[in-house]
């Protein structure tokens, strides 16, 4: 009887394996909207780290979240740096290139 509990058992784990062997090694994750400004006014917004706690869910999320910023005020060389005792731990960001594009596409920024 354990006998073919093993077998039952090594065949489903078999299954599995022949299973995840047929799936891609990659996946990605694509998410799209639309925003109701210009886009001067959403590049502002991402090109300037002082302006990220105006939108940005972890800094709205996370009240014990400090910024701290140094290099050029905005655009290439801004440097934003942060700690927090929440999910947003430790990190920095530094914007190494930036260009504000008129991309459209239905009539909203893409």
């Amino acid at each position: 009887m354990a006998w073919k509990i093993a077998l039952i058992l090594s065949l489903a784990i078999a299954a599995i394996f022949v299973l995840a062997a047929g799936r891609p090694t990659t996946f990605q994750v694509q998410r799209s909207i639309i925003i109701q400004a210009s886009p001067q006014k959403i590049f502002a917004l991402l090109d300037d780290f002082h302006n990220w706690s105006r939108w940005a869910p972890q800094d709205k999320e996370d009240p014990t979240m400090r910024r701290t910023f140094s290099g050029a005020a905005s655009g290439p060389g801004a440097i934003s740096e942060w700690t927090s005792s929440g999910s947003a731990g430790t990190g920095r960001m530094t914007i190494t290139q930036s260009t504000a594009q008129n991309n459209f596409r239905s009539g909203g920024f893409r």
